[in-house]
Parts: structure tokens; sequence; C-alpha cells
């Protein structure tokens, strides 16, 4: 039985050649919250249903900042024990704003029971941001032979100055240990942490400053254990500030002896033509190594701009639009074939420098190099800037991509946020998925649905439950309690949700729940839109259907389907590049069934 952690070893540095670019843009600093009180509140009352998927109640945080990162991930889930868990900042009772607890449900998120005393109870109290994973390198059913591991910064001296780990082993034995990470520069605000399931490796990183006046040298550290009671460090590569404004990582993932972290940096890497550099300067990039942490190759950066399907986007979506700085997200997984899988955004620059078309993709390994497939294009410039002073992400998730894999690594979920219309400015929490073999389903759940409500702090467990066809994906979000408008008190106390969504991997699109059984033409999405749009619609059964878009006088404009379809969901692309702006009608005629939608195309 593990009951305290001995001392923790720091890590070597990050370190790799520098290039002098043409000022590449830096990132945006992240919030220091004020360090407010905790509220107190008595046991969670029992969670109201939301609409479109099934969101439970699983505890309240003294105020709503403890997830607002989208590049750490606070929720998790066991494939072979089916335990989820979840770690935040804790309420007043049990020990103020930065004591944090976990809470875990063992029935699919139905129920979920606190774990108390807090994971740090007597060490580094002043915890933010906290990420978790779970460890079962024996791929173990036993709940006993799985361990939760936590991984987040310490506020001391009015910044982040200190890097926390934590374990509690077995995951649920209310006996947490705790160690601080102490440092002679700055550290970010950003620890994700991460197990491998058949390997007994745990790894975390830390940005970190050793100089934290001007131009500052940023080391990428690399943490890790496997026994929890020393912590290893090993490390590549270091970045001067000055140069290439730090760097940004989305987090790791690990199977078998090979080991991921991905993220965006800019600066001499790997894969970058000096001539061609992108405007901001920053490319996503990635580090292996194949022997479990103990060697790594250099940084390779991905020009995106030579895969073929990615080829039209010039550059990392910056989500926070007029400012100085850039602000980038993304997620890395596995498949299972040891490859990685990167989700991010992209921006296609049709207006400026930095404006444009949006859109999430997926970047991922073949047998010979780099390809990618664009999950869904249609976000706003400004959607995410909009109520970045009130918000329950601080402004800084933005669209948070996460990227979840099968117990087999052969299906993947993507989420992320956005509204449901691309004129709309309020978040829902979105989800396509794909086999290993499959393109991503234009079939998008929106499972949140909520018009006055805007859940963009959410997070999204790396793992999926199921098997085949059938999966449950793992979804979080955090609001205000007992507000259901788009305006919140960031200080006043927070509920934390979470839904178990069950999907359809198929390969073909995917179905929320249960198979088709209804006839349904959805609303396009995006509408309006400029100069194209995706049409969903339903067939109760195989049979003939004829799907046309008609102007306001009637004239047919485009014949997009006429003939025989298979029951199912299905979508197709609606181009209007050769049609004037205004009100198109799309008319889905199948069996006895019709129906209409109205669509706006604006240019």
């Amino acid at each position: 039985m593990l009951n305290k952690m001995s001392t923790l070893f720091l890590a070597l540095l990050f370190a790799g050649s520098l290039l002098a670019q043409s000022q590449p843009m830096k990132k945006a600093p992240l919030a220091v919250e004020p360090n407010v009180a905790a509220k107190n509140i008595n046991v969670p009352n029992v969670a109201t249903s939301k609409a479109a998927a099934n969101w439970v109640l699983v505890d309240s945080m003294g105020n709503i900042y403890g997830p607002a990162i989208g590049t750490i991930n606070p929720l998790a889930y066991d494939p072979y024990t089916n335990v989820t868990a979840f770690v935040h900042r804790s309420l007043a009772a049990f020990g103020g704003s930065g004591m944090l607890v976990y809470n875990i449900s063992t029935d699919k998120g139905a129920t979920w029971s606190r774990i108390l005393p807090g994971i740090n109870n007597g060490s580094s109290v002043t915890a933010r941001y906290p990420a978790m994973a779970i460890s079962n390198p024996t791929k173990s059913a036993n709940v006993a032979d799985a361990i939760a591991v936590f991984a987040w910064p310490v506020l001391l001296n009015g910044g982040f100055d200190g890097v926390g780990f934590g374990a509690d082993a077995p995951i649920g034995q209310g006996a947490p240990f705790a160690g601080l990470i102490d440092h002679d520069g700055a550290y970010s605000s950003q620890n994700p942490i991460w197990a491998a399931q058949d390997n007994d490796k745990v790894f975390w990183t830390a940005e970190y400053s050793t100089v934290p006046e001007a131009n500052p040298f940023w080391q990428a550290r690399l943490f890790s254990t496997s026994d929890f009671a020393t912590v290893d460090s090993s490390t590549p590569y270091s970045f001067q500030d000055s140069l290439m404004g730090g760097m940004i990582v989305f987090g790791g993932a690990s199977k078998g002896n090979n080991v991921f972290i991905a993220g965006a940096a800019s600066g001499e890497l790997n894969g970058v033509d000096t001539s061609n550099v992108l405007t901001s300067g920053w490319y996503p990039v990635v580090m292996k190594s194949t022997d479990k942490g103990a060697t790594w190759t250099n940084w390779e950066a991905i020009d995106f701009r030579k895969i073929n399907t990615l080829k039209n986007y010039d550059r990392l979506f910056d989500y926070t639009k007029g400012d100085a700085f850039i602000s980038y997200g993304g997620d890395v997984n596995i498949d299972k074939d040891g490859r990685i899988h990167i989700v991010t955004s992209l921006t296609d620059t049709t207006i400026d420098g930095n404006t444009g078309k949006n859109a999430i993709v997926e970047i991922y390994q073949t047998a010979t190099g780099w390809d990618g497939k664009v999950i869904h294009e249609g976000i706003n410039d400004n959607t995410y800037t909009w109520c970045s002073d009130r918000d329950p992400a601080l402004g800084q998730m933005g669209p948070s991509p996460y990227l979840a894999v099968s117990k087999a690594g052969d299906a993947f979920a993507c989420q992320w946020v956005m509204p449901p219309t691309i004129t709309d400015s309020i978040c829902d929490i979105f989800i396509s998925t794909r086999t290993l073999t499959g393109n991503w389903s234009t079939t998008l759940h929106n499972i949140t649905a909520t018009p006055i409500m805007n859940e963009n702090s959410s997070h999204f467990a790396p793992y999926l439950e199921g098997s085949g066809t059938s999966y449950t994906a793992f979804s979080q979000y955090s609001y205000e309690k007992g507000n259901a408008t788009d305006s919140i008190v960031q200080t006043n106390v927070a509920n934390v949700y979470c839904a178990a969504v069950p999907l359809i991997i198929d390969g073909i699109d995917a179905k929320n729940g249960a198979g088709v059984n209804s006839y349904a033409l959805e609303q396009n999405y995006p509408n309006p839109f400029n100069p194209s749009t995706t049409i969903r619609f339903n067939m109760a059964v195989t049979g003939s259907v004829s799907l046309k878009v008609y102007d306001v006088l009637g004239r047919e404009v485009a014949n997009l389907v006429s003939g025989q379809m298979s029951q199912g969901s299905h979508s197709v692309s609606f181009d209007g590049s050769n049609l004037a702006s205004g009100l198109y009608i799309c008319k889905l005629e199948a069996s006895n069934f019709t129906a209409t939608q109205k669509m706006m195309l604006l240019k």
C-alpha cells in the first residue's frame, strides 16, 4: 500500500537550436484569477437532466475557475475497470478553493462519490487547474488495481511557482498523498498528465522558465513515475522566448514503449521551410520516445500546408482576436498501431493575416508520413471573444478540441465547443466520430443544446467505453450553480456536470443512441452560409428520396438527391458559389413524408 510521497526529482532540460524569425507572435498569458475564498454549500442536489444528453451533477466547486484551461484534462475514464473520475478544486468545508478533491463513478457516470480527504491536504494548498489520469498497467477489471494520479500548478507569490503531483492508490481509497516540486524560476499554469493502459509509466509536463525577467528561457519539463515513490525527469529541448514566444503543450499519450508529446511552437524545427514560414511563426509540433521516455527525438514541426486535405489552411486558429498574442489549443491520442493523432483548429485566412474560415481538424501519422482530415469547418472568428470577461472558461479555452479513443484503438470521438449556428455567440458542446479507417461523421451531436447557456468550460475523457460499433463517451462541463443564462458570476459556487453519451461508430456516419426510425430534415449547418453548407436528413426505411433546393420564386436551383437511399442518417453538401445571396428553400420528399428548411446564403 502506498502511503506517502518521497522526494520528487527535477527534470532534464528541453534543449533545442533556435532560429530568429520575423517576430513570431507570443502566446497569451493565462489568467491568474483572484484568490477568492471558497464558498460552501451542502452536498449537491439531484441533477436536472439537460437536453440532448443526460447530464448528472457530479459535485460543486467554490467558484468557476478550477477547470478553465483547455490543454489539461480533469476528467478520466478507465475502460478496464469502468471507473470515471473528475478532479476539481474544493468547497470551503474541505480546505478552501486551493484544496483538491476528486469524485468517482463506477456505473458509467450515473452516480458519483466524493473522495476525501483532499488530495493535497497539508501540501501546496494553493492549487490551480488540476489534471488527472487513471493508471491501470495490468488492464485489470479490479478497481483495487487502478491508481488515480494528479498534477497541478501551485499558486505562490502571485504566480505559478511550482508543480504538484499526487496519487490515490487504489483509486477511491481516500488515502491520497501529494508532493510539491519547487523551482528556481516560473512555471506556466498547464500541467497535462497521462497514463498508458499497457505499461506502468505515468507522465506529466510543465512549462518552466529559469529567467522570468526579459527574454525568459522556456523549458518544457517532463516528469514521470512508475512506482509513485520517486519521480524521474527527462527532457529533450528548450526555447528562447525572445525568438519564439514560448510553447504550448497540448498534452501527451502513451502506448507500449511509444510516448508522444504534442503542442505548438516556433523556431528552428524539423520540417519547417524557412523560406515559407507561417505568418504567426507557430506550427503543430511532436516529440516521440520509443523506450518509455528514456530517450527522445527532436521536436518535429508539422507543416499542415503540405497535407493535401489541409492545404487551404495557412495558420493555427488564434481564437482570441484583437490582442498582441496567440491563443491555440489541441489534444493528442494514440491508435492501435501506436501512431499519434492530434486535434487542433486551423484558419484559412481569406480576410486578412489572422481571420477567415476556421475549422476543427485532425492531423495524424501514417506509415509514410502525415495526413489530415477536416472534422468541422464553420466557426466564427469572434466566437470565443464575445464574453471572455464573464464566461465560465475565463476566455482561455476557445474551441477546446479533445480526442477520445476506444480501448482497441480503432474508433475515435472528437469533442469541441461552438455556437449551433455561425452567427450565434453562445457555445454548445459537439461531438463527431470516426473509425480508424473511416472519415469523420457529418452528423454532429449537440450534447447540450441549451440556447441561453454558454457551456464552453468543458472537457472530454480520453478513452471511450465499448467495442464494435456501440460506444459511450464521457463529457463534462461546469457552470454557476442555479444559473441558466449566458451571464454568470465567476466567483459564485459552480456545479460540475458529467454525461455518458451513447454513440454508434460504424464508419459510415454516427447516430446518437438508438438507430434511426423516423424521417427528418434537419436545419442546414452553418446557416447562414457562404458558399457551402451541409444538409442532414434521416430515412426511416430504405426507399426513394428527393432532396432539392429552390429559390424564393419556387425555381429549382439544385437537385441534390434523387433515387434510393438506405435507412439511417445521411448528409449532403450544398455549394452556392454560383448563386446570389438570399433565401433558399431545401425540400425533402420520401415515401409520404415531406419537409422543408429555410437556408440563408450571405456573400
